[in-house]
């Protein structure tokens, strides 16, 4: 008889729990709402009680607030004259704050640089294996997220998600998106921030109680305009060399170390004998090479010499502040559930050798 009252008793809580209201990322908000055509096919919709107002795409997972774009992971449903709003859509919209679920869009174009000549691939995943979709180059695509080890979350003319190499992106004078990876296996040491609008880079490095100093400021030159040194976040590699020439270029370099395929850091261009080019030491401190960030060749030695593999080098045109990166990497560690990729290990395949890549 007692066993049978505890199973009732049992069942009346399971019973309790399923009726209660769900929280979390499953929530659902239920507001009142009214809607009008809008130009280019968007809809304007007025959500009455929190007394805002969104356009909507069809297929409602973009929209504009605030005079910006923004990308949801999961659409806006209405029907009934009752729009259906998921928690992480109500706290951007009562708090104005970008979250993993909402992302803001930035305009990048894919370009053509060493392996694509016509159109850059999107694929499906970070294997990087099937590709989803061609990009024409010069066309514009939404890029919604930065991803660790030099790729962008984007979103296709075609409205499908995947992902590109950030190295066949160019960003349309815009700070990179937010980033959402586990950053746990960086190695953090040290951790390298290449201004493109200083044309500087800035090299952070760990004391005992976690929090970074600022260890050199480094002069640099990044790419032309056309020639596009890529924005990201990336993990140094381990390939790196002390001196490499290329014939077809007539000009080499010091201390190279890899940070994505055929872009590297090192020293400005030589000439055959390893002889730092006079026109292109004047230009340091201003955009001039093909990709590669180049430097002069004691500050080229200093990278080479502490610039370990796995750890990072982040590259935006604007300033990346050193406290913004490492907030992040303490909220990570911290909090997993605002993780949104898990860092892969990917191998690089059919780059390009050293002696191919060269900073002109």
């Amino acid at each position: 008889m007692g066993n049978r009252k505890k199973y009732h008793w049992v069942l009346f809580l399971i019973i309790l729990i399923l009726l209660m209201p769900q929280t979390g990322q499953g929530a659902v908000m239920k507001h009142a709402y009214e809607v009008k055509e809008h130009k280019d096919g968007y809809k304007q919709v007025i959500i009455r009680d929190l007394n805002r107002e969104l356009l909507l795409k069809p297929g409602n997972t973009i929209f504009y607030a605030n005079g910006e774009e923004y990308y949801t992971e999961e659409p806006f449903v209405m029907k009934e004259g009752v729009l259906d709003i998921t928690e992480a859509q109500q706290r951007f919209i009562e708090e104005n704050i970008a979250n993993k679920k909402i992302l803001k869009v930035h305009k990048g174009v894919a370009i053509d640089r060493v392996k694509y000549h016509k159109n850059v691939p999107v694929f499906t995943d970070l294997s990087m294996k099937k590709i989803i979709e061609q990009i024409p180059v010069n066309q514009e695509v939404r890029v919604l997220e930065t991803v660790l080890d030099g790729y962008f979350k984007v979103m296709t003319p075609a409205f499908k998600i995947g992902y590109m190499d950030a190295r066949f992106v160019k960003l349309q004078g815009d700070t990179l998106p937010a980033i959402h990876n586990n950053l746990d296996k960086v190695n953090k040491d040290k951790v390298f921030i290449v201004s493109q609008k200083e044309q500087k880079l800035f090299v952070y490095a760990k004391r005992e109680d976690d929090e970074y100093d600022l260890e050199k400021e480094i002069i640099v030159s990044t790419g032309l305009p056309a020639e596009h040194t890529p924005n990201g976040y990336f993990l140094i590699k381990e390939r790196r060399g002390k001196w490499f020439y290329n014939p077809k270029y007539q000009a080499g370099g010091h201390n190279y170390v890899e940070f994505k395929g055929s872009y590297l850091l090192h020293s400005v261009a030589t000439d055959k004998n390893g002889k730092p080019k006079p026109d292109r030491v004047e230009k340091l401190g201003q955009q001039a090479s093909m990709g590669c960030i180049g430097m002069s060749i004691p500050d080229s030695k200093y990278i080479y010499d502490h610039a370990k593999a796995n750890m990072l080098l982040v590259i935006d045109h604007e300033t990346k502040k050193i406290e913004d990166i490492f907030s992040h990497l303490k909220k990570s560690a911290d909090d997993p559930s605002i993780l949104v990729e898990v860092m892969p290990t990917i191998e690089e395949t059919a780059e390009i050798e050293a002696n191919d890549a060269i900073d002109l």
